[in-house]
C-alpha cells in the first residue's frame, strides 16, 4: 500500500512540473506578440467598425430607430390655502382634463360670505339716493340765483353760499356712493377668488399616478395632495452620428411611428440637440416633444423617429410666438 500511493505521489509531482515548464515556454512568446501589438503604429491597427445609428430616406429625411418614449412632465398638485380636505374625485389611474377639480377644501364659510357680498355688489340704493339728493340741491340753489336776478336782494348771500355748498356736497355724495359700490364689486370678486383656492384643479391633461389625502384630512398651504403626469405631450430620447447632428436643429419637423398593434403616425418637433459626444459610441443625443393623440404613446415604448431637417414645425412656432406676446 505504501509503494502503491508513493507511485502515485511522483505521478502527480511529474505532471505537475511538465504543465508548468511548457506555460513558460509560451509566456516569451505571448509577451512578444503583445509587445508588438503596442508599438505597432495606429494606421495599421484594425479599426472599431460601427454601426450607422440612423439611416437616410430617399426624400432627405433621417430615419432613427429604437428611440425611447418618456411622460417627462410629473405635476404635484397642492393646496393653496390651510384646510381639511371635503372630497377627493380622483383616484390613482384617473384620466383628467385641463381645469378639472381633483379636490375639494371644505368652504362652507367662505360660500356664506359670497352671498353677502354679492348682496352688496348689487345694491345701488345709495348711488340711487345721492342723484337724487343731488337733484333737489341744484334745484333749489338755482331758484335763489333766479330769485336774486328778479329782485336783487331778495336771497341773502350767506343763504346762496349755503345752497351752493349743498349743491357741490350732493356731487361729491354721488361720487362717495359710485366708489362704495366699486369696491363691494371688488370684495365680491376677492371673496370669489378665495372660493376658488378651495379648489385643486388638473393643470394639464394627465393621468392621476398617486392620491397622497383623503377627505377628512387636514392639509397646508402648499401641501402635495395628487401627483399626475401629463400624457398631451411626450418626450423621444434617441442618438445621431455626430455628422448628421450638425444638420438638426430645435423647431425641425419630426415624425413618430408607433408600433403598439398597429402601426400609428405622430407629429412633433426636436426640443433639444445634445452638445456633448457620448465617448464611447461618438453619438449625440436628440430630444424631440411629440404630441400624444388620444394618449396612445405610452411610457418605455421604443418606435422610430423620422426627422425632416429642412422644415420647422407650426406648433414650435406658434409656442415661440406665445412667449415672445
Amino acid at each position: 500500500m505504501k509503494r502503491a500511493a508513493l507511485r502515485i505521489g511522483l505521478v502527480v509531482t511529474a505532471g505537475t512540473f511538465m504543465g508548468w515548464a511548457a506555460l513558460n515556454a509560451q509566456t516569451p512568446q505571448r509577451t512578444a506578440d503583445r509587445s508588438a501589438m503596442a508599438t505597432r503604429p495606429a494606421t495599421e491597427r484594425t479599426p472599431i467598425e460601427r454601426t450607422p445609428v440612423e439611416t437616410r430616406t430617399a426624400d432627405g429625411k433621417i430615419r432613427l430607430a429604437h428611440c425611447r418614449i418618456k411622460l417627462s412632465d410629473e405635476r404635484t398638485l397642492a393646496s393653496e390655502r390651510t384646510g381639511v380636505l371635503e372630497s377627493v374625485m380622483v383616484r390613482e389611474g384617473s384620466t383628467v382634463k385641463p381645469d378639472q377639480a381633483v379636490a375639494l377644501l371644505r368652504d362652507g364659510v367662505v360660500r356664506a360670505q359670497l352671498a353677502v357680498m354679492e348682496k352688496q355688489a348689487t345694491n345701488d340704493i345709495e348711488v340711487r339716493f345721492s342723484k337724487k339728493a343731488s337733484e333737489l340741491a341744484n334745484s333749489e340753489y338755482g331758484k335763489s340765483l333766479q330769485a336774486e336776478k328778479t329782485v336783487k336782494g331778495a336771497v341773502p348771500e350767506s343763504e346762496r353760499q349755503r345752497l351752493r355748498l349743498a349743491a357741490e356736497k350732493a356731487i361729491l355724495q354721488i361720487e362717495q356712493a359710485e366708489i362704495q359700490f366699486a369696491v363691494a364689486e371688488l370684495k365680491r370678486l376677492e371673496t370669489l377668488e378665495i372660493l376658488r383656492t378651495h379648489r385643486v384643479v388638473a393643470p394639464v391633461d394627465g393621468v392621476v399616478t398617486k392620491v397622497l389625502k383623503r377627505p377628512g384630512e387636514a392639509v397646508r398651504e402648499g401641501e402635495p395632495i395628487v401627483e399626475m403626469v401629463n400624457t398631451s405631450v411626450v418626450r423621444v430620447e434617441g442618438a445621431v452620428s455626430v455628422e448628421t447632428a450638425t444638420r438638426i436643429k430645435p423647431g425641425c419637423r419630426v415624425e413618430l411611428i408607433a408600433t403598439g398593434g398597429e402601426k400609428l403616425q405622430f407629429n412633433g418637433h426636436i426640443d433639444n440637440v445634445s452638445v456633448k459626444v457620448e465617448s464611447l459610441s461618438q453619438t449625440v443625443k436628440i430630444w424631440a416633444e411629440v404630441t400624444n393623440r388620444d394618449n396612445f404613446l405610452k411610457d418605455g415604448l421604443a418606435a422610430t423617429l423620422i426627422i425632416v431637417p429642412d422644415e420647422v414645425d407650426a406648433e414650435y412656432v406658434r409656442q415661440l410666438e406665445e412667449q415672445v406676446n
